[in-house]
């Protein structure tokens, strides 16, 4: 059976006209004491194949539930004007009595029943148009029937392996947040509450910064399991690096390439107490201090002087390798003990000097 529609409407007059191709109206009443009388369709529609005839194993192009067009064509060479345009309009009314849930658009699972092929790809809503806009007034819950913001995931309504939210894909993933709250930038799979990686040889930075100021916060790798940290202060529209702590355990302050476990390059105000070390073993280096002929030294750079401290519960030592500069009085307000001193390289020779240094007095 098939129903023909062709109206023609002329309007003429200014008014509040409806052309309708078919017009629908369902009226139903239930008496009082019934509890369940079945279902109320306005209209139903379905469409079928391999349900009634046998045979039907050829291949059609496309199916379709519901096919609607509208819009205008092109009959008139002028343009006509209309202000809104509705494929499909829904117009609910819960204007009295209980409605428990009101669904404007529910789309059921897949009915897979008895299948033995293949459902290559299902998808709800499909929007082919890039240029199209989609707006959602109320809140939007994936996952969650009960929506607490604008958009409420639910982290586990997809199962276990599932990230809540993804920008990218699982190979080139650019913003992920995971089932467990972790945030990945430049990772799948980050390992923290805020993972930030990069492609080997690059480097993964934060930019904390407010009004031209702040600070960015840089991992390094090399690709081969080695790594760095550093710390940059924006000067100007220009980042220079501060601190830095490399895979060896080595920290450099105004370096790039810290040569020992802590180099500073350029002075230095310690108002407060410097502790090298301590050891309970006597005669252990615990310490060492380095001056170098150079304000950056290299691997190759000659170290003119060091001071070694050991210590114990009984002395402590100062051994002085190489030759001592700068050769300088030594200013000392108080008293000055110096126990078991070695001099130029010679561990051997030994001096036990007790001096006792009074401060001068004044006499009126």
């Amino acid at each position: 059976m098939s129903i023909g529609l062709n109206p023609v409407n002329n309007s003429t007059t200014n008014g509040g006209y409806y052309n309708r191709g078919i017009d629908l109206i369902l009226y139903n009443k239930i008496a009082s004491g019934v509890t369940n009388s079945g279902n109320i369709m306005g209209i139903q529609n379905s469409v079928y194949r391999n349900h009634v005839y046998a045979g039907d194993t050829g291949t059609l192009d496309s199916m379709y539930g519901y096919y609607s067009e509208y819009g205008h064509i092109s009959k008139d060479s002028s343009a006509p004007a209309t202000t809104n345009m509705y494929g499909m309009y829904l117009y609910p009314n819960a204007r009295s009595g209980l409605v428990t849930n009101m669904y404007d658009l529910y789309i059921n699972s897949v009915n897979t029943i008895g299948r033995t092929d293949t459902l290559t790809n299902h998808w709800s809503i499909y929007q082919a148009d890039t240029t199209s806009k989609n707006y959602l007034a109320g809140k939007t819950g994936v996952g969650s029937t009960t929506p607490w913001g604008l958009l409420s995931v639910n982290p586990t309504a997809l199962g276990s392996g599932v990230p809540e939210f993804v920008v990218g894909s699982s190979t080139a993933t650019h913003f992920v947040v995971n089932g467990a709250g972790n945030v990945g930038i430049g990772t799948s799979n980050p390992g923290a509450r805020l993972d930030i990686q990069s492609l080997n040889g690059a480097s993964g930075s934060l930019i904390l910064s407010e009004a031209g100021r702040g600070a960015k916060l840089v991992g390094e790798g090399d690709g081969a399991g080695a790594g760095a940290f550093s710390i940059q202060t924006l000067i100007g529209s220009t980042y220079t690096e501060k601190f830095r702590i490399l895979s060896t355990g080595n920290v450099g302050i105004g370096t790039a390439a810290p040569l020992s476990n802590l180099q500073v390059n350029g002075g230095s105000n310690l108002p407060g107490t410097l502790t090298i070390s301590t050891a309970s073993v006597q005669g252990a280096v615990v310490g060492n201090i380095d001056f170098y002929n150079s304000i950056s030294p290299a691997a190759t750079t000659t170290r003119i002087s060091a001071i070694t401290r050991s210590d114990d519960s009984r002395y402590s030592a100062l051994t002085f390798n190489g030759k001592i500069y700068p050769s300088a009085t030594m200013s000392v307000s108080g008293r000055l003990r110096l126990l078991l001193l070695s001099l130029l390289n010679k561990p051997a020779q030994r001096f036990l000097l007790w001096y006792p240094i009074k401060a001068p007095q004044h006499h009126s």
